[in-house]
């Protein structure tokens, strides 16, 4: 596969990590265009460059490489001399920075939701789901995931209260965690948001977070731009009374909770609208995890109606 890079990029070689889950190539996510460096082996990618990388030698199942070698990746300088370009120049046509997958929610979710169902296909997580499923006594129960010698393990069963509660761990490879809200109608809260972020930020195989709802239905919180959530972290830093759980500041807060729709609607529109670097997935009947769209319609009145879908 070839990126044509308009003016920057980011090869985040975090994201190629193979022991975790053994992911057949290096995954897509691990290109961002957010930065002016190519930060692999110390090569500098300046604009109008191509990027090809080669998926086969970025196979990990066999000797666990921590990271994409560089000799995965090869670069060529194309000519940019601000005429046609397929199109357009560097801001014209089909770059990837304006049409392209990276800026695709459902492109961009793909990976982190194929990882999510794969995740919850283990042995660990089902156990967690069946134990703490059956644990209708109205407060928070859950459990961390962790990658120990190629399984997925988890911890002993932690308990919080009726809104909250605190997951400890000491994996050196956290994968992600799965806890219960004890009301139906229940995805992950605003706190879950900022609690992922520290949790990636402190570790970043900590990418998923499962929240699930007593009659069953389960949510996954993902990471898919970590410099763009790190921005959103930035920009938009929670807002905590003493007491309470953390909140979105304002304005968010007031979008947040005003939206006409769902609670799960509500908090995929703040993720999406502001480039939160963050997807809100929820499980289908066949297991697999998709990410939560919303389709705005502008009526003929000027008001707006929105419509949950699901990316395919």
């Amino acid at each position: 596969m070839a990126f044509i890079i308009g003016e920057k990029i980011l090869v985040q070689g975090e994201h190629c990590i193979e022991c975790t889950m053994c992911v057949p190539e290096c995954p897509e996510q691990a290109i961002d265009d957010t930065e002016m460096y190519l930060d692999v082996g110390g090569y500098v990618s300046l604009k109008g460059v191509t990027i090809s990388i080669n998926v086969e030698k970025c196979t990990g199942c066999g000797d666990c490489i921590p990271v994409c070698p560089t000799s995965v990746f090869s670069y060529l300088n194309q000519p940019n001399s601000g005429g046609n370009n397929n199109g357009g120049g560097t801001t014209g046509g089909n770059q990837p920075d304006e049409d392209g997958q990276d800026k695709d929610p459902c492109l961009k979710a793909a990976k982190p939701s194929a990882h999510a169902t794969q995740l919850s296909q283990t042995d660990a997580f089902n156990n967690a789901f069946n134990t703490i499923g059956g644990m209708n006594d109205g407060k928070e129960h859950g459990y961390v995931l962790g990658s120990q010698n190629g399984a997925i393990v988890s911890t002993d069963i932690q308990h919080g209260g009726p809104n909250n509660m605190t997951l400890n761990h000491n994996f050196e490879n956290p994968v992600g965690s799965i806890h219960i809200h004890p009301a139906n109608d229940s995805p992950p809260s605003v706190g879950d948001v900022y609690s992922l972020i520290n949790a990636y930020n402190g570790n970043n195989t900590y990418s998923t977070y499962y929240v699930m709802n007593p009659d069953g239905t389960v949510y996954a919180l993902v990471v898919t731009d970590p410099a763009a959530m790190n921005q959103f972290l930035q920009n938009h830093p929670y807002t905590q009374i003493p007491g309470y759980a953390p909140n979105f500041p304002p304005p968010l807060f007031d979008e947040w909770n005003d939206f006409d729709g769902s609670w799960e609607m509500s908090l995929s529109h703040i993720l999406d609208k502001y480039d939160a670097g963050m997807a809100l997935l929820k499980r289908d009947h066949q297991g697999n995890f998709k990410k939560i769209n919303i389709d705005y319609k502008k009526n003929p009145d000027g008001t707006i109606t929105n419509t949950q879908t699901t990316c395919p």
